[in-house]
């Protein structure tokens, strides 16, 4: 027997196993390090976490109360890695010479490409049901 915890996830409360929630903590604190220049980093984070707690709900019911590290393992191969938020992440870094005429213009384009990142995950997840 697991010892579990009790987390709040995008206002949704799960029971999860204690090294499930060690590994879950540590792929939100990886993907939010990778976003940590972005000035709509919490916004995106607070999607990323939406998402997850979406998923998450899939995979708890009455007989099956809480979440496992085969469940986390789950959430995480559908969401994708650290690094794959970092590779679509680099091209949008912030520029932070003195040109800030195109300021807008990187923040339009920054928020098409994090919907385009979202759309993707979202894309991935409904090829995969």
């Amino acid at each position: 027997m697991n010892r579990t915890i009790t987390m709040n996830l995008s206002g949704i409360i799960f029971h999860i196993e204690e090294d499930a929630y060690d590994k879950l903590n540590k792929y939100l604190a990886a993907i939010k390090g990778y976003f940590a220049n972005s000035e709509s980093r919490d916004e995106i984070m607070s999607d990323i976490e939406s998402r997850i707690a979406e998923m998450l709900q899939t995979k708890v019911s009455q007989t099956k109360q809480a979440v496992l590290m085969a469940d986390v393992e789950s959430v995480i191969a559908v969401m994708g890695k650290p690094e794959d938020f970092a590779d679509e992440s680099a091209t949008n870094q912030p520029n932070n010479g003195s040109n800030n005429q195109y300021s807008e213009k990187q923040n339009h384009t920054r928020s098409q490409t994090y919907s385009a990142i979202q759309m993707k995950k979202c894309l991935e997840v409904f090829a995969r049901v």
